[in-house]
């Protein structure tokens, strides 16, 4: 592959991933939270606590998944939220 041909794909690649994530997050009014779709069990009025399913790979990919849940980071800032993994 050609230099030309290289940073074409290269800049193709990061447009597309910089549109995917502004597409991935909703924002209401002013808050800076993005907009989370409410589980069944919350609609039911269930009193259960929320769980977050969380699956990676246990490799440097998921470098950022493998360290929050190793060292509790994810744990920590859900609170009081259930973190549920699972590695592939």
């Amino acid at each position: 592959m050609n230099r030309k041909a290289h940073l074409l794909a290269v800049s193709l690649g990061a447009l597309t991933v910089t549109l995917a994530s502004a597409c991935a997050t909703t924002r209401t009014g002013g808050s800076s939270s993005p907009v989370v779709s409410s589980s069944p069990a919350a609609l039911s009025g269930s009193a259960t606590a929320p769980q977050l399913r969380l699956g990676y790979f246990a490799n440097v990919t998921h470098a950022s998944a493998v360290y929050g849940v190793g060292e509790g980071v994810f744990a920590k800032d859900l609170g009081s939220t259930q973190l549920k993994t699972q590695i592939f």
